[in-house]
């Protein structure tokens, strides 16, 4: 389930990056750019693969803890590389391979390391507060941020979306661990997965503002190694998840999933300009609406 999600996330980024371009910067943090969005048949068929891989996450997450979960994910920058040929960017090149299997094997080693764990311990009004808080904090860079570079503003929403997204999946975990409880609709009829819905909305507008903003090799980079950091930080303070074994097999894991996402963004960095960049969109309106 987590191979499938990872797979799905990385192609819709691929389709959501080429259709954000070319969007009129005052646009951008406001609703209006999913809108004009909407126009956009592969941006829409992004959307489409990102509920697949949602489903695909939370059915993983119900039954796997969020560290494991999102260690795999957080390949799937390796998936979009690997893929991106077909989408009309340059083929990657040898240390782009080599810098992906090194990724590969570091959240390997740290899956076999994980340490066993009977059950997660949370306490829902924590969790939902600490949500509520998260999103309104959210939108603060782009209120302080007005006079920055683009670069300088997409770093920040990259970051921003990173630690919502890391934070839905703890969301997450808890709605499918209710789901595989209490079955489909009492599980889901929690006030954890309305902030979940408004936290995943408002970290898709923030992501494709990024994705509009910013050069790929910066965003794609600073997402994929941000998302699994976020989840761990919250997973530990908010699910009691342990992250690593004690002893030896610890640092080993720690050192592993360290060098892994070292990888991970390596590999966007260097792998993302060998791609070439992403333009305007061929016959689209760059005012949008």
């Amino acid at each position: 389930m987590s191979i499938a999600s990872a797979i799905a996330f990385a192609l819709a980024s691929l389709l959501q990056l080429a259709a954000t371009k070319g969007r009129s910067d005052h646009l951008n943090m406001r609703p209006g750019l999913l809108f004009s969005l909407l126009k956009h048949g592969g941006w829409l068929g992004g959307i489409g693969l990102d509920i697949l891989a949602i489903a695909f996450q939370i059915a993983a997450l119900a039954f796997g803890k969020v560290a494991i979960v999102q260690a795999i994910l957080s390949l799937g920058l390796v998936v979009s590389i690997s893929c991106a040929p077909y989408f009309g960017f340059n083929r990657p090149s040898s240390l782009t391979s080599w810098l992906s299997l090194a990724a590969g094997c570091g959240v390997g080693i740290y899956i076999l390391l994980q340490p066993t764990q009977s059950k997660d311990s949370y306490r829902m009004p924590i969790v939902v507060i600490v949500a509520v808080l998260a999103g309104l904090l959210a939108v603060l860079p782009h209120f302080l941020m007005k006079e920055a570079s683009r670069h300088q503003r997409a770093l920040a929403l990259s970051i921003v979306a990173s630690i919502l997204v890391g934070l839905a999946s703890v969301l997450e975990r808890i709605l499918g661990l209710r789901v595989v409880a209490l079955g489909l609709f009492k599980g889901a009829l929690a006030p954890n997965t309305l902030v979940l819905i408004a936290l995943g909305l408002e970290a898709l507008l923030i992501t494709q503002s990024a994705f509009q903003l910013g050069e790929i090799q910066v965003v794609l980079p600073v997402i994929a190694i941000g998302e699994p950091i976020a989840s761990f930080v919250f997973a530990r303070l908010l699910l009691s998840e342990r992250l690593w074994a004690s002893g030896v097999g610890g640092v080993i894991g720690f050192l592993a999933i360290v060098g892994s996402l070292a990888s991970v963004y390596a590999l966007g960095s260097h792998g993302m300009k060998e791609l070439g960049g992403l333009g305007p969109i061929a016959g689209e309106d760059a005012e949008g609406i």
